[in-house]
């Protein structure tokens, strides 16, 4: 009944099918880029025979479980794999997704010369590094922004390390941000002095985000599946510590004890180890500071990363 519709009554497709066709028709583009599989690739895919002229298509898929999960779901890999067939370029944030989207179909020739670009097209350097104040050894601020729980990663047993090594971090501030409210009520049977030391936000604007970042000793943010996470560049920048998990997807970009504290996310012990490890040992967390804001200008520099992202679209255009 869908391709019917599709087909033969169009007005009766969801209004943001309809209206999206609208304004490509009505804007001519050379190029359209699509920002992640869900929704945006597979909404442009399935409008894609009703536009009047066909631009080059650029796709950005997320690390993390758009493609490395959801490539073992049946009726995902149908649309993953019409996605990587109809489009004409491809990038991703990490090597392991574009070997995946290659065993699924994608053309080499689709392959971005780009290579690995950061989710948000990289990180202002000048402007986060700027943002801190006080070298991080000083700080004594654990934030922890992704509170919440999701297929890619779990908040529970981030609880429970707080629980485990509560006496060997304190004194301490926890800020939390995008909890759920799941998650808020689990953290009321927390001692109350983890309660009392702790911060619970829903959500904030990026910039404050950013801004206890630039404050913070420490960045917590382990995780199940991911790609290389804007939140480990935005840690590197601004200066604190990334707690993360030794993910494939980048534990050989960034290593352990010299830009990154590993932690597994399942694991309350090493998540606790982790955390008494980098609020105590003021030596580390320097020397961490120190390497990652020399890496970050290699791996996520904004500036470079325009005038490549710029100097590709060109290309395209000049190759028709």
């Amino acid at each position: 009944m869908y391709a019917f519709l599709r087909r033969y009554m169009p007005a009766y497709l969801p209004r943001e099918e309809n209206w999206l066709v609208e304004i490509i028709n009505e804007w001519q583009p050379d190029i359209v880029h699509t920002l992640g599989l869900e929704p945006a690739s597979f909404l442009y895919d399935a409008i894609k025979p009703r536009l009047k002229k066909q631009p080059q298509w650029v796709v950005t898929a997320r690390g993390g479980p758009e493609i490395a999960l959801h490539r073992l779901v049946p009726e995902d890999v149908v649309r993953i794999k019409k996605v990587l067939q109809n489009c004409d370029h491809f990038i991703a944030d990490n090597a392991m997704n574009y070997q995946y989207a290659l065993e699924l179909g994608l053309a080499d020739l689709k392959v971005s010369p780009l290579g690995i670009m950061p989710g948000t097209g990289g990180v202002d350097i000048e402007a986060l590094s700027g943002l801190r104040r006080q070298s991080p050894s000083k700080s004594r601020i654990i934030l922890y922004p992704k509170a919440y729980e999701c297929p890619a990663s779990k908040a529970m047993p981030v609880l429970e390390a707080l629980k485990l090594c509560w006496e060997k971090i304190q004194p301490c501030s926890i800020y939390c941000t995008a909890v759920i409210p799941e998650i808020e009520i689990w953290y009321r049977t927390l001692s109350p002095e983890i309660q009392s030391a702790s911060i619970l936000k829903a959500r904030m604007p990026r910039e404050q985000l950013l801004g206890a970042m630039a404050e913070a000793r420490v960045v917590l943010m382990p995780s199940l599946i991911d790609g290389i996470p804007n939140t480990l560049y935005e840690a590197m920048a601004t200066g604190a510590v990334p707690i993360a998990s030794p993910l494939d997807t980048f534990k050989d970009i960034v290593k352990d004890d010299l830009n990154v504290i590993y932690a597994r996310n399942l694991y309350p012990e090493e998540i606790a180890a982790a955390l008494v490890k980098a609020m105590n040992d003021d030596d580390l967390v320097e020397r961490i500071y120190s390497n990652n804001l020399s890496l970050i200008r290699t791996l996520a520099d904004r500036k470079t990363i325009a005038k490549k992202v710029n100097d590709n679209y060109r290309a395209i255009l000049s190759r028709g």
